[in-house]
């Protein structure tokens, strides 16, 4: 079963070499595909593992080469792995190029080893549809896969000789996903909350990335977003409505 879980950079500098990334390969509190629902706390933060080939295929029996490293990151409400692909390899060239060319259609997951369950009494009220409840896991591997277990996983960035251009991608992929349905679609708390994170580390990146004067940037007009939606009103919007 693919579970997930990660740890925050420590090995590796985001302004680094080509081929450093990000990807969240875990939600906490939220019952996944497999039934199972982790909890704050269960990942190793700080171990290092090996980023594997697309869909585990550096897990037996394929037992591919590994296409990067990585280190696990946690908080409280996910887990996720900072890593480097082997760019300097014909294999880590590959991965690194499909992950960046799927950008946020990527899901991800990981291989662990001797996971920890709580009693089935301290979870199944919150979470009555939970099979298994774990409280620790010890991860091996992560990949990127076609389909993982985990729910909401996914590439939250990857550095190429542009940096500031993958970064610009990701998120105009992460708001995209959001706000490229139908009209008049809804968000709950959660989605909400992911929507400021998104809005902060927007305005971060456009201040620290900005080449153009006060005067060219009220001349400047993005067309690819042109239309897309109107922030303001969608957080207001948003206070409202489901999420799935």
């Amino acid at each position: 079963m693919d579970l997930v879980q990660q740890k925050s950079l420590s090995d590796f500098e985001m302004k680094g070499a080509e081929g450093v990334f990000r990807a969240t390969i875990a939600r906490f509190n939220s019952v996944d595909l497999d039934g199972d629902v982790t909890f704050p706390g269960a990942f190793p933060i700080g171990k290092q593992i090996i980023v594997g080939g697309y869909n585990h295929s550096s897990m037996p029996p394929i037992n591919a080469l590994p296409t990067g490293k990585a280190v696990i990151g946690a908080d409280n409400e996910r887990a996720w792995i900072d890593g480097q692909f082997f760019v300097d390899t014909p294999h880590g060239k590959s991965m690194y190029d499909t992950v960046k060319n799927l950008g946020s259609t990527a899901e991800w997951s990981y291989f662990y080893l001797a996971p920890k369950s709580a009693p089935r009494s301290d979870y199944a009220k919150l979470y009555p549809t939970a099979k298994r409840g774990l409280v620790s896991v010890d991860p091996i591997e992560a990949s990127a896969v076609v389909k993982g277990a985990g729910i909401g996983t996914g590439t939250d960035f990857i550095k190429s000789a542009d940096f500031s251009d993958d970064k610009a991608l990701v998120l105009f992929d992460q708001l995209s996903a959001l706000f490229g349905s139908k009209a008049g679609r809804t968000l709950s708390a959660a989605s909400r909350a992911r929507l400021l994170a998104i809005h902060g580390e927007l305005g971060k990146f456009l201040d620290e990335t900005d080449p153009m004067s006060d005067d060219e940037i009220k001349a400047f007009t993005f067309e690819p977003m042109a239309g897309l939606f109107d922030l303001d009103l969608a957080l207001a919007k948003s206070k409202e409505g489901a999420y799935r």
